[in-house]
C-alpha cells in the first residue's frame, strides 16, 4: 500500500530535519554521524529538492538508539501532530532509532496515519516513492541490522563492566557518600573527610543503640548534609524530585543504606543490580552471593571489627519502646530455649515500685505455643555480665592452647573450594597465555593470516585478563574467610575487652551470638568464638 500524501499544488513540504548521536558510537562512526555532518546531509538533500522548506532541525546528542525517551524526538512528535511538519528527513535509519519493532512501527503505521512522509537520505528510502518488493525487504532488514548492532553494543559495553568490576574498579556514576572519585583515576575512591566524619558518627550512634529514626533525627538536629545536599553543594549532576533551594532531611532508610554498605570497609561492592534487556528500563536485584567485591581497593572510613558488630546488630528483631529511640542493652540478644522466639523486655509496677522483666513472646501471643516464664531485667543482666566476663578471662588464660586447636582445624570445606576454583583459574590463565604465544609460530608458519592473529590474540588477552581478575578476588575472598575464623583475629578482640568490669552494647555486638532462658530461668549463652571453646558458656 502506498504512503504517498496529496499536497496542495504550490506548498511546499514543511521538512524537519532529525539528528541523533550516541555516546555508544564508536569514535571513527561518531566523526562521520556526528550532529553537523548530519545537518548537513539533510540541508544539501532539501536544497536540491525546490518543493522542500526546512522548517526546524531537530538533535539528541548522547541519546542511545535503543528507545524513543529522547527531547527532542518527542518535541519532533509535538510538531507533527501539531500539523506544523508533514517531512521527516534523516541521515540513515541507525539515526532515527536501532529499536527494530519501534521504527518499524513509526515508518510503516504512525507516519502514514499523520500524513508525514519520511526520508532517509543515506538508505534511499523515501516513503513517498512506490516501493517494490526489495525495497519491501531491505527496509525492515537494514532496521534489524541496526537492532542487532545496538544488542551486540550492550553487550559488549556489560563485558567490558563486568572486567573492570573483577579488577576492583570503582565504575558507577557517583561514589558513595564519605568518598570522592580520585581526581588522577576516576576508577578509584579518596576520602572525603567532611562525610567520612558523619559516616563514623552513624556506625558508633548505631553500636551504642540508637536506631536509624534516631540517628537519622540526631543528624537533623545537628545540621549535617544529606548525601543529595552535599552532592548539590558541589555542583554535582544528579536527578532528584526535590524543589531546588529546599534542603533535605535525613530519613531511616539513608542511615541504614550507609550501615549496610561493605565499601565503607575499603572493598568496592559492585553489580547489586542488572537489566535483563538493553531495551528494558526494569532494573532487577541480585542476590547477596552474585555481588563482586572486591577488598582493600581504597582507604577504609569504617573498619572491619566495627562493620561486623553494626551488621551482628543490624541481623537482629529490634524494636524500641514507644517515645524511645535508643534499643535496651539486650535487645535483639535474648531468645526462649523452649520455642526459640525473641524473650521480650516489658516494664511492670507493683506496690508503687516500676520493674522491667523479660518474658517469651510466642507465650504472650498464645499460651498454649510456649511455657510462662519470665527472668526480672535485673537478673538477667547480672548473669550475663558475669558469665560474658569469666568467658572472657577463661579464653584468655587458655589462648595458647585453642589457638594452636584452631590453626591445625583452619581449612574449612569452603576455603578447599575457593582453593580448588583458584587453582582452576590459574590454570586457565596459563593456558590462555601459552596458546597467546604459539600464534606467533602458527602466523610464521602461514596457518593464520594476519587478520587472524590480532583477532586470537586479543580474545586470549582478555581471557587471561578476566581469570587474573577472577583469581585476585578469590584470593580476597579466602583471606576475607581465614580472618573470619582465624583465632588471631579473636585473640586480639578479647584482648581488648581484658580490663572490662560490665557489659554494653559494644561488647555484645562483638562477641554474643545469642542468649537463651529457659522455663527454670537458666540462662545460656552462645558466644560468636564458640567454636574456639570445649563447650558453650553456660549459667545458671
Amino acid at each position: 500500500m502506498s504512503s504517498k500524501t496529496n499536497l496542495t499544488k504550490g506548498v511546499p513540504w514543511r521538512v524537519a530535519s532529525y539528528s541523533r548521536l550516541s555516546r555508544d558510537d564508536g569514535e571513527r562512526e561518531a566523526e562521520s554521524n556526528s550532529i553537523s555532518n548530519q545537518k548537513q546531509i539533510i540541508a544539501n538533500y532539501v536544497l536540491g529538492h525546490p518543493d522542500m522548506q526546512l522548517v526546524r532541525e531537530y538533535a539528541d546528542d548522547g541519546f542511545t538508539g535503543s528507545n524513543f525517551d529522547r527531547p527532542d524526538f518527542l518535541a519532533l512528535l509535538d510538531a507533527v501532530e501539531c500539523g506544523e511538519i508533514n517531512c521527516v528527513i534523516v541521515k540513515d535509519f541507525s539515526r532515527f532509532g536501532r529499536n527494530y519493532l519501534e521504527v518499524g512501527r513509526y515508518i510503516e503505521s504512525i507516519f502514514p496515519s499523520l500524513g508525514v512522509r519520511f526520508i532517509a537520505v543515506n538508505d534511499d528510502y523515501d516513503s513517498n516513492r512506490e516501493h517494490d518488493f526489495t525495497d519491501a525487504l531491505i527496509v525492515p532488514f537494514k532496521n534489524l541490522v541496526n537492532d542487532n548492532y545496538c544488542a551486540s553494543t550492550s553487550a559488549k559495553v556489560k563485558a567490558h563492566l563486568d572486567v573492570k568490576r573483577k579488577r576492583g574498579e570503582y565504575v558507577s556514576n557517583f561514589a558513595p557518600y564519605g568518598y570522592l572519585k580520585d581526581p588522577k583515576d576516576k576508577r578509584h575512591l579518596v576520602v572525603d573527610e567532611e562525610g567520612a566524619q558523619v559516616v563514623r558518627m552513624i556506625f558508633e550512634w548505631r553500636i551504642d543503640g540508637l536506631n536509624a529514626n534516631g540517628i537519622a533525627a540526631k543528624l537533623n538536629d545537628l545540621g549535617f548534609l544529606t548525601p543529595h545536599d552535599l552532592k548539590q553543594s558541589r555542583d554535582c549532576k544528579q536527578h532528584s524530585h526535590f524543589k531546588k533551594g529546599l534542603r533535605c532531611k535525613w530519613h531511616a532508610r539513608e542511615v541504614i543504606r550507609i550501615l549496610s554498605n561493605e565499601t565503607y570497609t575499603g572493598a568496592t561492592v559492585q553489580g547489586k543490580t542488572y537489566k535483563p534487556s538493553f531495551r528494558s528500563k526494569a532494573v532487577v536485584q541480585r542476590e547477596r552471593e552474585e555481588w563482586t567485591v572486591v577488598r582493600d581497593m581504597h582507604e577504609p572510613i569504617i573498619d572491619q571489627r566495627t562493620f561486623r558488630m553494626v551488621s551482628n546488630l543490624m541481623s537482629r528483631d529490634t524494636r524500641t519502646a514507644p517515645g524511645k529511640d535508643k534499643l535496651g542493652l539486650l535487645s535483639g540478644f535474648v531468645f526462649c530455649e523452649e520455642c526459640g522466639d525473641t524473650l521480650c523486655r516489658h516494664t511492670n509496677t507493683s506496690k508503687g515500685k516500676k520493674y522491667a522483666y523479660y518474658c517469651c513472646s510466642s507465650y504472650r501471643k498464645d499460651c498454649k505455643s510456649c511455657t510462662s516464664h519470665s527472668i526480672r531485667d535485673e537478673e538477667l543482666l547480672a548473669i550475663v555480665t558475669d558469665s560474658i566476663l569469666a568467658a572472657i578471662r577463661h579464653m584468655l588464660e587458655t589462648k595458647e592452647a585453642w589457638s594452636k586447636t584452631s590453626q591445625a582445624t583452619a581449612a574449612t570445606e569452603k576455603d578447599r573450594l575457593l582453593a580448588s576454583r583458584q587453582r582452576a583459574a590459574e590454570a586457565e590463565m596459563m593456558r590462555c597465555r601459552k596458546m597467546g604465544r604459539r600464534l606467533y609460530d602458527d602466523f610464521s608458519k602461514d596457518l593464520i593470516t594476519k587478520d587472524e592473529l590480532i583477532e586470537y590474540k586479543a580474545a586470549y588477552e582478555e581471557r587471561a585478563s578476566e581469570c587474573e581478575s577472577q583469581i585476585k578476588a578469590l584470593e580476597a575472598e579466602r583471606i576475607a574467610l581465614a580472618e573470619s575464623n582465624d583465632a588471631s583475629r579473636w585473640a586480639s578482640t578479647l584482648e581488648c575487652w581484658r580490663d572490662a568490669t560490665g557489659v554494653d552494647r559494644r561488647m555484645l555486638a562483638e562477641l554474643v551470638d545469642r542468649i537463651t532462658v529457659d522455663s527454670d530461668r537458666n540462662v545460656r549463652i552462645k558466644f560468636l568464638f564458640s567454636d574456639l571453646m570445649l563447650a558453650e558458656a553456660g549459667a545458671a
